[in-house]
């Protein structure tokens, strides 16, 4: 008797986003078209997955907009006009469906809000956390444990691999940022509540910068840490796995998936800095002294490279 081919899964289309499948996040002390700060891609159905219209979760988009207007937490609303006068609505679990945001502070356009340049400058918001980003659930909670080698975003087990939150490469910035305090075992960047398992393709995509975690709220009420896909090219990561819950993420540190927020978000400015106009930006480094200090300068682009 012949065995059963199975035959594997159809191609999925390549579907490139085009401007309108995306929404631009602006500064309100530049003019335009020099003003774009970054923009995220429509991954979020308005009303439910069987809706063909998308936008962005409001909370995500917030947070991203606090993160570069320097941890401005609290402070910054966003806004379909400069001054202010018209906020999008205060639901943060809405989605944002506007061609475009300005991400306000004030009422002021007399003196830009600095941003940060890079992940290297952002200084960790230890005592000034954003609200809704809670602590994951407790390890026995879900359907697979904290120390399985199952990815937390596929359940599979193939090809799992350990990935981290705060990438190795920055272990300068996590002892500058006094990082370790969120640590329990090894208290470095290779410590236990920074690394989750991967399967190697969703590793692959995590690091180059295709999706973060960030918390949205189910329809009982419940938080959750999801894939909240970034990617401007094509549309396979959201259309696979867009609002997928993370997995046996117990152990994990909150702070370090804020940090890893961050980085994928910060390197999203690139052209707005380095668009031949002087932009005003706050570093957190170590200067002249043996502390690390924030410092607000006007720099050109020749000065950011």
């Amino acid at each position: 008797m012949p065995v059963t081919i199975r035959m594997p899964p159809t191609i999925r289309p390549l579907v490139r986003l085009t401007p309108q499948d995306k929404i631009a996040f602006l500064h309100p002390g530049y003019n335009a078209p020099r003003n774009h700060l970054f923009s995220l891609p429509r991954v979020d159905a308005v009303n439910g997955e069987t809706d063909d219209r998308r936008g962005v979760h409001h909370g995500t988009a917030l947070v991203a907009c606090q993160i570069v207007a320097n941890n401005s937490f609290g402070k910054g609303c966003l806004c379909l006009d400069a001054y202010g006068q018209e906020p999008a609505p205060q639901d943060l679990e809405g989605i944002l469906t506007a061609s475009q945001y300005y991400f306000v502070i004030g009422h002021s356009r007399a003196e830009p809000y600095p941003v940060v340049p890079s992940f290297q400058d952002w200084e960790f918001p230890h005592s000034d956390f954003p609200v809704g980003w809670p602590a994951p659930p407790d390890p026995q909670v879900g359907a697979i444990s904290a120390t399985s080698a199952h990815c937390i975003v596929t359940r599979s087990s193939l090809a799992s691999t350990s990935a981290h939150l705060i990438p190795k490469e920055h272990g300068r910035w996590f002892a500058l940022n006094a990082m370790s305090i969120y640590a329990i075992n090894t208290r470095d960047i290779d410590d236990e509540s920074n690394l989750v398992r991967m399967r190697a393709d969703i590793h692959k995509c995590f690091d180059d910068r295709m999706f973060v975690f960030a918390p949205k709220t189910d329809k009982d009420g419940k938080q959750h840490y999801v894939v909240h896909a970034v990617h401007e090219g094509d549309t396979e990561v959201r259309d696979m796995y867009q609002n997928t819950a993370a997995q046996a993420i117990g152990r994990v540190s909150r702070e370090y998936l804020l940090a890893r927020f961050a980085w994928c978000i910060l390197l999203r400015l690139k052209p707005f800095l380095f668009g031949g106009v002087p932009r005003r930006v706050v570093r957190f480094r170590i200067f002249d002294g043996v502390e690390p200090e924030s410092r607000t300068d006007c720099l050109g682009s020749s000065e950011l490279s």
